[in-house]
């Protein structure tokens, strides 16, 4: 099943992320239940 990038991003959010920063198109999103978490790279 596709989905789109606004469906993902309403998933990750209702997950516990949230959008850390954004550079231009570039999103980089934190998860707000463990300190210094930073998985916005690795996918």
């Amino acid at each position: 099943m596709r989905k789109k990038v606004r469906e993902m991003i309403e998933i990750l959010e209702a997950d516990g992320w949230f959008l850390s920063r954004q550079k231009g198109t570039y999103k980089q999103y934190k998860y707000s239940k463990k300190k210094n978490c930073d998985h916005s790279r690795s996918w």
